[in-house]
């Protein structure tokens, strides 16, 4: 009987751990599409790799930093050093009120001790991802600022 309330316990978790992933970062602007592109284009140019005019999508090159991942069970006790590296797609679409934004990324890592040559490894996204994801809108909505404040 015990076995039974630990192994149900147990699935429990990982349901819980498997169900943490977010999804993409979505987000609506009160203004036309015409409005919005110019300011994400320049807000994004740093970071831009592809532009796509005709489907209003700007993808990021890939680009690496180090994060903290910490074991979910012993979060205290163990966590590691990755490297992880991510690659940004962000889709504007056009509505009759608003502007859709939608930003996802495409993440990758592999440990800090790891060789060149080792392979990186598909991570689905976290905490730490969504933040990243959102603060490229947030950059949208910066230079809209900023170019609304240049006109007036």
């Amino acid at each position: 009987m015990r076995a039974l309330f630990l192994a149900a316990g147990m699935l429990a978790l990982l349901v819980t751990a498997a169900g943490s992933a977010r999804a993409d970062y979505e987000d609506e602007i009160g203004l036309q599409i015409k409005e919005v592109w110019p300011s994400a284009q320049k807000a994004l140019k740093p970071f831009s790799g592809r532009v796509n005019e005709k489907k209003k999508t700007i993808t990021t090159p890939w680009q690496q930093d180090q994060i903290v991942r910490r074991n979910k069970l012993l979060q205290k006790v163990t966590s590691r050093v990755y490297l992880r590296r991510y690659r940004l797609k962000i889709e504007l679409t056009e509505n009759y009120y608003f502007t859709k934004v939608k930003v996802s990324g495409t993440y990758q890592t592999k440990s800090v001790d790891a060789t060149p040559a080792m392979a990186w490894t598909t991570m689905k996204s976290g905490t730490d991802e969504y933040i990243l994801e959102r603060s490229y809108f947030m950059k949208i909505l910066n230079q809209l600022e900023n170019d609304r404040l240049a006109k007036a």
